[in-house]
């Protein structure tokens, strides 16, 4: 139910840090909120998981300091740890199909799997713009950050912007 879908996303915003409202409309508009669904470059869940999305976050899991920043993978372990009471709920080793198999399996994983990467990229534009927490500086690292999220450079008719622009800028 809505209730449910909206209670775990909160739940899972506040355990990884990241906006509950940005993350709600990252996968309305990615998903309109249908899981099961199929993107056309192969994206699934509400996270719209791509082969590019899986492997950062295998890596940001992975616990290797020369490809992720120290102290990440601990980080991320106590926010799975807040969200669904086991620090170990998945593994985050396998190819893009068997990964997406259990994205699509399990809703809680799929979450996991969005925020972790949402997280990082919002981390990475907040460092590069030398952005603090306030209102217009975080605003824009979620839209450089949602800009890396959907790298798709596909032209669309803009449902927010009105006008015809790349899917990732929409």
């Amino acid at each position: 139910p809505h209730e449910h879908l909206a209670f775990e996303i909160v739940k899972a915003s506040f355990c990884f840090g990241t906006d509950p409202l940005m993350t709600l409309a990252k996968i309305h508009r990615e998903t309109d909120f249908s899981r099961m669904g199929i993107s056309s470059g192969g994206a699934v869940g509400f996270s719209q998981m791509t082969g590019a999305g899986i492997s950062e976050v295998q890596d940001q899991m992975s616990g290797d300091n020369s490809i992720s920043m120290p102290g990440t993978r601990d980080f991320f372990r106590m926010a799975i740890r807040c969200y669904t009471g086991n620090a170990d709920y998945s593994a985050f080793k396998g190819d893009r199909v068997t990964v997406q198999k259990a994205l699509r399996e399990d809703y809680r994983l799929d979450l996991i799997y969005g925020q972790i990467l949402l997280k990082s990229y919002v981390s990475y534009t907040a460092a590069i713009g030398k952005r603090s927490m306030a209102e217009s500086d975080s605003k824009n690292s979620y839209c450089d950050a949602f800009v890396l999220y959907n790298g798709d450079t596909h032209v669309v008719n803009g449902k927010c912007m009105g006008k015809k622009v790349q899917m990732r800028y929409e």
